[in-house]
């Protein structure tokens, strides 16, 4: 909807819960080759709560981004990061601690990506702690959570 004004708008979804960059790599793998101007990517809690190493998330992320290019020809890749999880209720402590470092290495890991590749914007989505705003999982985002995050990788895009 914030992208209807100014562009012609398809897209596909390409989710499946539990998934780790792994995953949708092979889940890409298996996609028919199909030309696309834009990507976002939302991948790492499942890495993260999978054990996955930083070198190998780092490698798993880099693959997945060159594949996304070569298979659909995109202008454009936004990366969103992981969310707070040092504030997931869900999560007990100390693990929620654990995890919540554990996320923000990944993140800065896709920070660091994303800054030496020129197609390529990240999108923070650590830009509340309110965990009123989340899911009654206590691990997911809620409705409030994930319009923002829409708002924020249409800016993303619009801003190109």
């Amino acid at each position: 909807q914030h992208l209807t004004s100014r562009y012609r708008v398809t897209w596909e979804l390409q989710a499946t819960t539990g998934h780790t960059t792994a995953n949708a790599i092979e889940r890409v793998e298996a996609m028919e080759s199909a030309p696309y101007d834009v990507a976002v990517t939302s991948l790492g809690v499942n890495d993260v709560t999978s054990l996955v190493g930083r070198v190998a998330f780092r490698e798993r992320q880099s693959q997945l981004h060159g594949l996304l290019k070569r298979k659909f020809g995109i202008s454009r890749l936004i990366v969103s990061g992981l969310p707070p999880m040092h504030g997931f209720p869900a999560l007990p402590q100390p693990l929620r601690w654990h995890i919540g470092s554990r996320a923000t290495q990944f993140n800065e890991d896709l920070r660091s990506a994303v800054a030496k590749d020129d197609i390529a914007l990240f999108v923070d989505v650590r830009f509340t702690e309110d965990t009123s705003l989340m899911a009654s999982d206590g691990f997911h985002p809620g409705p409030a959570v994930y319009s923002e995050w829409a708002d924020r990788v249409a800016q993303a895009i619009i801003r190109g």
